[in-house]
Formats: C-alpha cells, structure tokens, sequence
C-alpha cells in the first residue's frame, strides 16, 4: 500500500507543485532559504525526500544547506532521506549530488556497519 511521503521541496523560485509530481497524500514543504531548511530539519526532523535546487538568491545556495544535512546526519548517525536536484546549476547540482553521495557511502561502509557508533 502506497505510504504519504514528507517532502521538502528547497527552491527560491520554481513552485513545487508545477515542478514536482506528487501523490495524493504527500506533504510538500516549499523552503526557499537556508534558514528555512535548517529550521524544518531541527524542528520537524528529517523528510522523506529532499529537492534541492543550488540558486537560493543571491547570498545563500542549496550546498549550504546539504553540508547542513550531512552534518546533522552525521553527527547522529542517520541515514539521508532520498534526495535529488532540480537545479539548473550544472556544476552547483553536480557538486550537492556528490556531498550526498559521498555521505551515503560513508554511511553505508561505517555507521550502519557500526564501525563508528
């Protein structure tokens, strides 16, 4: 049986809803600031899945707010929530995409072994 699915959706302009295909009963959060991605982790915890776009503006950018996933993950020991980009930053996507992955690797091979906690 289909389970609703959290999603936070990290972009300063593209609306979730033309961009995303949800299902019916999903949650969608549209976060458009570091501040407000940091704040949606620390308060409502870890999502189902995550957008991220890298482009927040002009000061701020969506790297930023994957080194803060990252960090709170690992400094808990969790697994990432599923996680793309809609980016139209090639590089800026590419370099979220690795973070994350490298992070899941890094999971994978030494705290879900247990190798650290």
């Amino acid at each position: 049986m289909f389970e609703p699915k959290i999603i936070y959706w990290l972009d300063d302009q593209r609306d979730p809803k033309v961009f995303l295909n949800r299902r019916k009963g999903d949650t969608v959060m549209w976060l458009k600031t570091f501040e407000e991605f940091k704040n949606a982790i620390t308060k409502y915890a870890l999502p189902d899945e995550i957008w991220f776009d890298h482009d927040l503006g002009e000061h701020e950018n969506g790297k930023e707010c994957a080194n803060f996933l990252v960090d709170y993950c690992l400094d808990r020991g969790l697994a990432l929530p599923e996680y793309h980009s809609q980016s139209q930053n090639p590089v800026g996507k590419q370099n979220i995409l690795s973070l994350l992955d490298s992070y899941n690797k890094f999971y994978l091979n030494n705290i879900k072994n247990g190798n650290l906690y």
